[in-house]
C-alpha cells in the first residue's frame, strides 16, 4: 500500500496516537538535531584544529632546521656558502626519500660532529636515508653505525653504504632489534678494526652469537672477550702460545691474513 494511504488510515482511525507518535518524532528529530552538531564540533574539533597544529609545528619545524644549520656555521666552523650547499643538498634529499629536513639536518651535523668530512658526510646521510626508507631502523640507530664504522676503518676500507649492507645482515640473521644492535656495536668496531678483523667477519660472530644468547648486548660482550684475548697481551697467554709455536705477534699477523674464523679455529 502507498505511503500516503497508510498515513491516511492512521489518522482516521487514531488521530492521538498519530499526535503522540509526531511529539515523540520531533523530539527524536531534535535530538538527531543535536547528534549533528555534536559531529559537526566533532568534526572541526578534528580536522581544524589538527590543522592548525601543523602549521604550528612546521613553523617549529622550520626554526629546528635553521637551528641546525646554524649549528653547522658556529661548531663545525663551516663558511656560510657551505651551509647554503649542505642546505640545498640536504632539502633535495628530502624531497627524495620524504624525510623531515629538520630530521637530515640533524643526522648532518651528526656525522660532522663525529668527524666525517663534507663529502663522506653527505654520502653517509644519503645511506642511512635510504635505510631508514627500507624500515631498517631509526635515522639515529642507523647514523650510529655508519658514523662508527667509518671512524673505524676509514672511508676507503669500509664506507657507509658497506657498514649499512652488513648492518642490515646482521641485523636479518641475528636474533635482535637495529637500536639494540646499534647502541653496543660501535665500541667493537674500533678494536675489529686495529686487529685487522673486518666488519663482515666481526657481524658473522655476534649474529651467531645472538642465536645463543638472544640478546646484542650478551652477544657484544662475548665477542669483545675474544677480541681481548687477541688485544691484550698477558704472560698466561704468551706461555700458552708459545706451547703451538706462535706469538702475539704471529697471532695478530694470522688474523689479519686469514680472518677471525680461521685464526680461531
Amino acid at each position: 500500500m502507498p505511503l500516503s494511504k497508510n498515513i491516511s488510515v492512521f489518522l482516521t482511525l487514531n488521530t492521538k496516537q498519530f499526535q503522540s507518535q509526531i511529539l515523540r518524532t520531533t523530539k527524536s528529530m531534535k535530538a538527531f538535531g543535536a547528534s549533528m552538531q555534536s559531529i559537526g564540533s566533532s568534526i572541526t574539533r578534528n580536522f581544524t584544529i589538527p590543522f592548525s597544529l601543523i602549521g604550528g609545528y612546521a613553523v617549529k619545524a622550520a626554526l629546528d632546521f635553521d637551528t641546525s644549520l646554524t649549528k653547522m656555521r658556529t661548531l663545525v666552523g663551516l663558511t656560510k656558502d657551505e651551509v647554503l650547499e649542505f642546505k640545498n643538498a640536504v632539502l633535495d634529499l628530502s624531497g627524495k626519500t620524504a624525510q623531515a629536513p629538520e630530521e637530515l639536518a640533524n643526522g648532518l651535523y651528526f656525522f660532522f660532529f663525529f668527524g666525517l668530512d663534507g663529502k663522506d658526510a653527505l654520502a653517509a646521510l644519503n645511506q642511512v636515508s635510504k635505510g631508514v626508507a627500507i624500515q631498517l631502523g631509526e635515522q639515529s640507530d642507523l647514523a650510529t653505525v655508519a658514523a662508527a664504522a667509518q671512524n673505524a676503518y676509514g672511508n676507503e676500507v669500509l664506507n657507509s653504504s658497506e657498514a649499512l649492507d652488513v648492518f642490515g645482515k646482521m641485523v636479518k640473521t641475528g636474533m635482535f632489534e637495529s637500536a639494540e644492535l646499534s647502541k653496543v656495536l660501535g665500541k667493537e668496531l674500533g678494536v675489529a678494526s686495529a686487529l685487522k678483523i673486518s666488519m663482515q667477519e666481526l657481524g658473522a660472530m655476534i649474529s651467531t652469537y645472538t642465536r645463543i644468547t638472544g640478546d646484542a648486548n650478551s652477544a657484544t660482550v662475548g665477542a669483545s672477550g675474544v677480541l681481548f684475548a687477541f688485544e691484550k697481551q698477558t704472560l698466561k697467554g704468551e706461555k700458552a702460545l708459545d706451547k703451538i709455536g706462535m706469538t702475539y705477534e704471529t697471532l695478530r699477523h694470522k688474523l689479519g691474513q686469514q680472518g677471525l674464523q680461521k685464526t680461531l679455529l
